[in-house]
C-alpha cells in the first residue's frame, strides 16, 4: 500500500472551568464535551524520497516537527525501522488552537494510518505505549506496563523477561484450575533455566476475592523472593496485584484466560463487607498472553472476555453523557483507544467459537487495553458502566445470600444488553420538567433504603452511607443536572446513536454466539430484574443510565423497564 487517507474527529468544550493550577504545571480542568461531525482528513503517502513532507490546508499549521503529526510519524518509523520518504497531507476542517482536539487526533490518525499502510499489525497495547503526553484534556497519559507479550508460546518468553529485573528467586501464585494450565509450564521453565522459584498453588479451584484469600496469599508469600508472578486471571491477578503492592516488588501475570478487563489495571476488584469495591493495589509491570493458553481456555471464559469488551460500548457512552451533565472529567483520546479495541472484537467474535486466534487475540488485547485506559484516564470510566453495576449487585446477593452468579464478563454481557434496549427506548422519550421535578420530589428515600438492605443486607449499608456522604438525592443538584440534561437532549441522543451498538446487531450477536441470559438465571422474575435495574444508581457517584432516568423522573415507566 503506496497511500492511505484517515479521518481525525473533532470535539468541542460546551463549558470549560479552569480549577486551579497543578504543581506539574499543568491545571484541572472541569469541562461539558460533545464530538461533532467536523474532521480532518490525513493522506500518507510514499514518496520515494528521503525524509517526511507536509503540507496543510491551513497556513498557520506548522508542517515541521513542531506538528504531533511529525512526531507520531517520527516515532513509529524508528519504532519499526522503517526508512522510507512519506508525504503528510493534512486538510484541516478542525479549527487550529480552538481546543476541539485536532492536534491529538491527527497525531492518533497518523498512528492509525502507517500501521495499516505497513502492515505492522501493532497492536494497541503498542500504540498507547509510544511517548505522547500533549493530550487535549490536560493531563498526562502515562503507561505504568514494561512489556505486553501475546504470541504463541509466550510463556517460554518468562525466563528471558525475570532476567530483565535480575530476579534471584520468583514468588509463583495460581490456584488448582491455573496451576494446570499454565503453572506447571511457568515452574519448568523457571527449573531449566535455573531460576530459583516458590510456588503457592491456593487449595481451591474458585478462589474467592476476599479477605481470606488475600490472607491466605500474603500469609505463604516466602519473604526472600524478589519478584512475583502469578499465573491466572481475575482473581489471580487481583489477588497477585495487591501481594505486589504490599511487598513492594516487580509483579507479572502470566494469564490463562480472555476473561476480565483488569489485567492491566492498578486496582483489584474484591468483596469487602458485603460489598464490591476497588482496592488500589498495583499495576503489573509485564503481561505475558501466551495464544496457546487462551485460546484453550473454558468456552465460557472465552465468552466471558468478549462479554466484558461489549461492556464498553455502555461505558464511553456513559461517560460522555456524564461529561454533558455533571461537566465530569472526560478525554476523547482515552475513550477511542477504547472504542476501537471494542469494534476489534466485534469484527472478530464469530471465531471465539471456534477458538479462532485471532478472535482469542483481539478479545485479550482489547482486555489489557481497557486496563490501561483507566490507569491513564485515573478512574474507571473508560471501562465500566451500569452493565458493570448489574454484574456488580448479583455478586453482592451471592456473596450475601449465595444466591447464584455467574461469571463476571458473562453478567456484565447481560447488562449491556438490558441497558442496549432501555437506551433504545429512551432515545424516542421527550423529556418533561415538571414530571422529573415531581418525581424527585416525591421520592421517599427511606422506602428506597429500606428495599435494599432487604434485597442486599450489608453490602446496602455501605450503598446507603456513601450516597448520603455524596448527597445522591438533593434535589438542588438533581435541579442543576436536570437543567443540562433538558438543554443538550439532542447532544445526549447523538451520543447514544454514535457509541453504541444496534440494538439488532447486538441482539443478533448474542444470539449467533449463544451468549448466556444471566438477567433471566439470577432474577427470579421480571420484576426483581427491575430492582436490580433500579439499584445500579446506588453502587457508586458515576452517572449512568439509571441515573439519568431518576433525573428525567422515568425510573418507574414501565414502557422502558418492559424492554429490560
Amino acid at each position: 500500500m503506496d497511500r492511505i487517507s484517515v479521518s481525525a474527529p473533532a470535539k468541542i468544550n460546551i463549558t470549560l472551568d479552569i480549577l486551579g493550577r497543578r504543581s506539574d504545571g499543568y491545571h484541572e480542568l472541569r469541562s461539558i464535551m460533545q464530538s461533532v461531525s467536523v474532521y480532518d482528513r490525513l493522506t500518507i503517502t510514499k514518496t520515494g524520497r528521503d525524509g517526511f513532507e507536509m503540507t496543510c490546508s491551513e497556513p498557520s499549521v506548522p508542517c515541521d516537527e513542531r506538528n504531533l503529526v511529525i512526531k507520531a510519524a517520527k516515532a513509529f518509523c524508528e519504532k519499526h525501522g522503517i526508512t522510507d520518504g512519506l508525504l503528510f497531507e493534512l486538510e484541516k476542517k478542525i479549527p487550529s488552537m480552538a481546543g476541539m482536539a485536532g492536534g491529538s487526533s491527527d497525531c492518533a490518525a497518523t498512528l492509525i494510518g502507517l500501521d495499516k499502510m505497513y502492515g505492522t499489525e501493532m497492536t494497541l497495547s503498542e500504540l498507547i505505549k509510544l511517548d505522547f503526553q500533549n493530550c487535549s484534556c490536560g493531563r498526562v497519559h502515562k503507561s505504568c506496563l514494561d512489556d505486553v507479550i501475546i504470541k504463541r508460546n509466550a510463556i517460554a518468553c518468562l525466563p528471558e523477561v525475570l532476567c530483565k529485573y535480575n530476579a534471584k528467586k520468583v514468588f509463583i501464585i495460581s490456584d488448582k484450575n491455573t496451576y494446570k494450565a499454565a503453572g506447571e509450564q511457568v515452574c519448568k521453565y523457571l527449573a531449566e533455566s535455573k531460576t530459583d522459584f516458590t510456588s503457592y498453588v491456593i487449595p481451591s479451584h474458585a478462589p474467592k476475592p476476599d479477605e481470606n484469600s488475600v490472607g491466605s496469599v500474603i500469609m505463604h508469600y516466602d519473604t526472600s523472593c524478589d519478584v512475583i508472578v502469578a499465573v491466572g486471571s481475575g482473581v489471580i491477578n487481583d489477588l497477585g496485584k495487591i501481594l505486589a503492592c504490599v511487598a513492594d516488588k516487580p509483579y507479572m501475570i502470566v494469564a490463562t484466560a480472555p476473561s476480565v478487563d483488569g489485567y492491566a489495571s492498578s486496582t483489584s476488584s474484591m468483596d469487602r463487607d458485603g460489598l464490591k469495591i476497588s482496592l488500589n493495589s498495583k499495576c503489573p509491570n509485564v503481561i505475558i498472553g501466551d495464544l496457546d493458553i487462551l485460546k484453550n481456555a473454558p468456552l465460557k471464559m472465552l465468552k466471558a472476555g468478549l462479554g466484558d469488551m461489549l461492556a464498553k460500548y455502555t461505558a464511553i457512552c456513559e461517560w460522555r453523557i456524564g461529561n454533558t451533565v455533571t461537566g465530569e472529567y472526560y478525554c476523547e483520546y482515552v475513550a477511542s483507544l477504547v472504542r476501537y479495541a471494542a469494534n476489534e472484537c466485534i469484527k472478530n467474535a464469530k471465531g471465539l467459537l471456534s477458538r479462532d486466534e485471532a478472535a482469542v487475540k483481539a478479545v485479550f488485547e482489547g482486555l489489557v487495553i481497557s486496563g490501561l485506559a483507566m490507569n491513564f484516564a485515573g478512574i474507571s470510566r473508560p471501562a465500566s458502566g451500569v452493565e458493570h453495576y448489574f454484574s456488580h449487585l448479583w455478586d453482592m446477593r451471592s456473596l450475601e445470600f449465595n444466591a447464584p452468579s455467574e461469571l463476571h464478563g458473562l453478567q456484565c454481557a447481560s447488562g449491556f444488553l438490558s441497558a442496549t434496549r432501555v437506551y433504545e427506548k429512551l432515545k424516542h422519550l421527550t423529556p418533561n420538567q415538571s414530571k422529573a421535578l415531581a418525581y424527585t420530589a416525591s421520592f421517599n428515600v427511606e422506602e428506597w433504603n429500606a428495599a435494599l438492605r432487604d434485597n442486599w443486607g450489608r453490602g446496602a449499608d455501605t450503598m446507603i452511607s456513601v450516597g448520603e456522604k455524596e448527597l445522591r438525592y438533593n434535589l438542588d443538584t438533581h435541579k442543576k443536572r436536570l437543567d443540562n440534561i433538558l438543554t443538550c437532549w439532542d447532544s445526549i441522543i447523538t451520543v447514544i446513536n454514535e457509541e453504541l451498538l444496534p440494538l439488532e446487531e447486538a441482539e443478533a450477536l448474542f444470539k449467533e454466539l449463544d451468549m448466556p441470559d444471566c438477567a433471566s438465571e439470577l432474577c427470579r422474575d421480571r420484576e426483581f430484574l427491575k430492582l436490580v435495574f433500579k439499584a445500579t444508581k446506588d453502587i457508586r457517584s458515576k452517572y449512568i443510565l439509571s441515573t439519568l432516568l431518576w433525573d428525567l423522573g422515568e425510573l418507574d415507566n414501565e414502557s422502558l423497564l418492559s424492554s429490560l
